[in-house]
């Protein structure tokens, strides 16, 4: 299908105080995301989500959960602060954007984080159909030893030489 076949989205009208309070909800749980919280925070999603980050593309609320769970078996510490909540409310999104920190550990990498945002969109009942995470990845693998080395030598080399 073409860019210009492609159907455009549009919504239901929405108040955007609903948007922003089911947006915001969505961000305070994030923010204090817990292996025990996890619940909460998949019952503020649709069972169809859709979810990306630089490793994963699923869909449905059993990988969701799924991938979070494993993010606490494989990691320690983890905590999201969440900086920025921009809501968006137009007659093609209905949802908006979370600015964060990622912070976490583990045996292999020590301490590290980063920072990144979410494009969130919602369903017409307030619940997140969609969670897409934009990060740059090389924040993780520079703390990964071997490929740390490599990736700083990388970044090096193709930095602008001034």
């Amino acid at each position: 299908m073409s860019l210009e076949q492609t159907p455009s989205k549009t919504f239901t009208p929405v108040s955007s105080a609903d948007i922003e309070s089911s947006l915001r909800c969505y961000a305070d749980v994030l923010a204090s995301l817990t292996v025990e919280s996890l619940p909460a925070l998949v019952a503020l999603t649709s069972e169809q989500i859709r979810f990306s980050d630089p490793f994963h593309r699923i869909e449905g609320q059993d990988h969701f959960r799924a991938i979070m769970q494993d993010m606490f078996t494989r990691l320690d510490g983890v905590c999201f602060c969440v900086h920025q909540v921009a809501p968006v409310a137009n007659e093609t999104m209905r949802g908006g954007f979370l600015y964060w920190t990622f912070t976490a550990s583990s045996k292999l990498t020590g301490t590290f984080s980063f920072d990144g945002t979410s494009c969130i969109e919602l369903d017409a009942e307030g619940l997140v159909q969609v969670h897409e995470d934009y990060w740059d990845s090389a924040a993780l693998y520079r703390h990964i030893p071997g490929l740390g080395l490599l990736f700083r030598w990388l970044q090096r080399k193709a930095a602008c030489q001034m």
